[in-house]
């Protein structure tokens, strides 16, 4: 296993003022994780890449942090090492 894509899905509204400080949490969460763990890529504001190839404190952490704020989140698997196709930016 290479690494594993973890994504927190971002409600389209916030039902009160409580779900987006929840949300908010969860990102700075996400956040704190990407920083004690240096080798996982920030991809989004709710979305990790986490290196399967370390140690899995990395991924049990991005999960921790995931599940934090309790939004439905995902988790994909890349047996090898993802092959980005980049946009050409004009």
């Amino acid at each position: 296993m290479h690494s594993a894509l973890v994504f927190v899905e971002k409600p389209k509204a916030f039902s009160d003022r409580q779900s987006e400080l929840n949300w908010n949490a969860t990102v700075n969460a996400l956040n704190t994780v990407a920083l004690k763990h240096p080798s996982i890529d920030v991809l989004g504001e709710s979305c990790l890449l986490v290196p399967m190839t370390e140690s899995a404190d990395a991924f049990s952490d991005a999960l921790r942090g995931a599940s934090s704020g309790a939004f439905a989140y995902r988790v994909l698997f890349f047996k090898k090492e993802p092959q980005w196709v980049r946009s050409q930016v004009t």
